[in-house]
C-alpha cells in the first residue's frame, strides 16, 4: 500500500488538504528532526472526540475515536467505525494481524453492571464477534494481541474476581486456554503473542510482586523472566525472538527493557539523556514506545537493540507536544509504520502515524558502491 507523502520543507506545517478533525493532517518534519519520516494526524471524519492509534498493519490503522473502535485504511483516509450494534456501548481495537483486529467491547448486563468482553473484527462493524469464553467460570475478558492464529489477553475468573492470562487459538480463535498457573501465581495477564509464545505479567506467589512472564501455550509453561536487578516488570509486546516492556530499577522508576527469551537476557534500553520510559511493541528488529525526561514522555522508535538508536518521533510533530506515545510498529520491504498518540498544547489527544520509506535493496547497494568509489577517488 503506497500513497503520496509530499516533500519536506521547514516547518512544522499543515498540508493544504488539512482541516483538523475532519480530514487527515500531514505534518512536515520540524527543523532539526529526521526529515525522512512523515507524520499523519488521523482524521475523526464526521465523528467527534479524541483519537488514539493502537495498532497498525501494512498502513491500515486501528484505534478509537471517543468511545468506539475505528479503522483507517491508510493514514490519510477517513475512518470507518467498528462500533458494534446494541447492546454494545463502547469498544476499542488493541492489535491487528492481516485483516483481523482484536480488542474489547462493553455492554450492561441484566443488573446494569458493565461487562467487557474480548472481541474480534474483520475490517467492519458487521464482522464484530465476542471472544468471551463459553464457560461460566469467567466473567469478562479482553484481547490485547494477535499474531497468525493466536490471540492473547485475559479473562476474569469468577471465583476470585481476578484476571487470568488467556489464549485463543485456531482460524476463528474458538479454542480457549486459561494460561494462569495458580500454583505459581495469584493472578496474571497476557499482553502479547509472537504466534508461538505469549508474554505479560503475573503476581508470583514466591515474591508477591508483579514480574514479567512468558508462556508457551500452556499454564504449566509459565516462567518468571523478571530481571534480577528489578522488583517490578512487564512484557508489553513481542515478535519472534524478542520481547519488550518495562522494569522498575531502584528508585528511578520504570525503564524500557528488551528481552530475548530469558530473565538474564534483559537489557535496559533507556537512551542517553532520558530518565526512563517503556517499550510497547516490536517487529523483532525495531522497538517502539516512549522515553521520558522531566516528567514528560516522548514517543519514539529504537532502530536496533542499541539504546542510543532511539529516534524521538515526538520531535517530528513540533515543539508544542505535551504528551505522546508510540503503541505499535509494522514494517515491510517498503516502509516502517508506527502508530500512537500525541497531545498538542491544550488540544485533545490525537491519533498519529509516522511513516519512514525504506530504500530499495538495489538503491542501497548503489549508494554503498558510490561511497566506495568516492573513497577511492580521494586516495
Amino acid at each position: 500500500m503506497r500513497w503520496k507523502t509530499g516533500s519536506a520543507s521547514s516547518g512544522p506545517q499543515l498540508s493544504r488538504a488539512c482541516v483538523v478533525g475532519v480530514l487527515a493532517c500531514e505534518l512536515v518534519a520540524a527543523p532539526g528532526a529526521r526529515a525522512d519520516w512523515r507524520v499523519y494526524l488521523l482524521s475523526t471524519g464526521s465523528s467527534q472526540g479524541w483519537t488514539r492509534a493502537t495498532t497498525i498493519y501494512a498502513g491500515r490503522t486501528g484505534g478509537v475515536i471517543g468511545t468506539n473502535a475505528a479503522l483507517w485504511e491508510h493514514p490519510q483516509a477517513p475512518p470507518a467505525s467498528l462500533a458494534p450494534s446494541a447492546p454494545w456501548d463502547t469498544s476499542e481495537t488493541l492489535a491487528s494481524w492481516g485483516n483481523t483486529q482484536v480488542g474489547w467491547a462493553s455492554k450492561r448486563d441484566a443488573q446494569q453492571q458493565v461487562v467487557t468482553e474480548a472481541a474480534a473484527w474483520s475490517g467492519s462493524a458487521e464482522s464484530f464477534r465476542s471472544l468471551q469464553p463459553a464457560s461460566n467460570a469467567y466473567r469478562g475478558s479482553m484481547a490485547r494481541s494477535i499474531r497468525e492464529q493466536q490471540v492473547a489477553g485475559f479473562a476474569t475468573y469468577v471465583q476470585t474476581g481476578l484476571p487470568h492470562a488467556a489464549l485463543w487459538t485456531g482460524p476463528t480463535f474458538s479454542t480457549f486456554v486459561d494460561l494462569h498457573n495458580n500454583t505459581k501465581a495469584q493472578y496474571s495477564e497476557c499482553f502479547a503473542t509472537d504466534g508461538q509464545s505469549q508474554g505479560g505479567w503475573a503476581v508470583f506467589r514466591r515474591t508477591g510482586q508483579i514480574h514479567a512472564a512468558l508462556w508457551h501455550g500452556t499454564s504449566a509453561s509459565m516462567t518468571d523472566v523478571n530481571p534480577s536487578w528489578s522488583w517490578d516488570s512487564w512484557i508489553l509486546g513481542m515478535a519472534p525472538g524478542a520481547q519488550v516492556g518495562r522494569a522498575a530499577v531502584g528508585s528511578t522508576g520504570s525503564q524500557p527493557v528488551l528481552w530475548h527469551g530469558s530473565a538474564d537476557s534483559a537489557v535496559i534500553m533507556t537512551p542517553s539523556g532520558f530518565g526512563g520510559g517503556e517499550l510497547t511493541a516490536t517487529d523483532g528488529l525495531r522497538h517502539v514506545g516512549l522515553a521520558s525526561k522531566n516528567g514528560a514522555g516522548y514517543a519514539g522508535i529504537w532502530m536496533s537493540d542499541d539504546p542510543n538508536s532511539f529516534v524521538n518521533l515526538a520531535a517530528l510533530v513540533g515543539n508544542n507536544v505535551v504528551g505522546s506515545s508510540a503503541n505499535a510498529v509494522y514494517s515491510d520491504a517498503n516502509n516502517i509504520y508506527v502508530a500512537g498518540q500525541i497531545r498538542l498544547g491544550n488540544g485533545p489527544l490525537q491519533g498519529v502515524v509516522w511513516v519512514q520509506e525504506l530504500p530499495a535493496p538495489g538503491a542501497a547497494a548503489l549508494m554503498l558502491m558510490g561511497v566506495v568509489v568516492m573513497g577511492r577517488r580521494k586516495r
